[in-house]
């Protein structure tokens, strides 16, 4: 979505189709727009509500709290994801406890919405202790090349928390 409102990027008219159009416009009026349905961004983030719920974190294995890479990794999930609802609606529900009943859905749907800043706040209040790296670093597991392609470095597959940090703070 971000890269559809970069300035270096201009849509034709004639090929692009009416719900990229209006993304690109800034236009978030149209609820029926495929690429706008918030609940798929409430799924990531009520999914990773879920395990940070659930993770223990101080499990370890060899002095090591084998779990802390992955609750980090998580927080980093859904921050970036809370972040991209809060730029692209600007207001938003804000909820951190896993919602598992349609009531609870319900419920949190229907609160008081968040605005940008405040969803932003929030944010950084929450994944400001993981910033430094060497403390908490993204998990690395050992991926196999499949089909003779390269091995994949899974510790990429996350927003870095301090990217994170600089994104909110501008």
């Amino acid at each position: 979505l971000n890269e559809l409102r970069g300035d270096l990027l201009t849509l034709s008219g004639e090929k692009a189709v009416l719900d990229v159009q209006e993304i690109a416009n800034f236009n978030y009026t149209n609820s029926n727009n495929m690429y706008l349905d918030a609940r798929d961004y409430y799924t990531i983030i009520n999914n990773c509500n879920i395990f940070l719920a659930r993770v223990d974190t101080t499990l370890k294995k060899n002095g090591v709290k084998y779990m802390l890479p992955e609750y980090v990794a998580v927080k980093s999930v859904r921050a970036w994801t809370y972040l991209q609802l809060a730029i692209n609606y600007n207001e938003i529900p804000y909820f951190t406890e896993p919602i598992l009943t349609h009531s609870a859905a319900a419920d949190v749907m229907n609160q008081t919405k968040m605005s940008r800043d405040q969803v932003i706040d929030k944010l950084i209040e929450d994944i400001l202790p993981f910033q430094n790296p060497a403390d908490y670093t993204m998990p690395k597991w050992t991926v196999p090349a499949a089909s003779g392609a390269p091995g994949v470095k899974t510790e990429h597959f996350f927003v870095p928390i301090r990217m994170l940090l600089g994104e909110m703070y501008l």
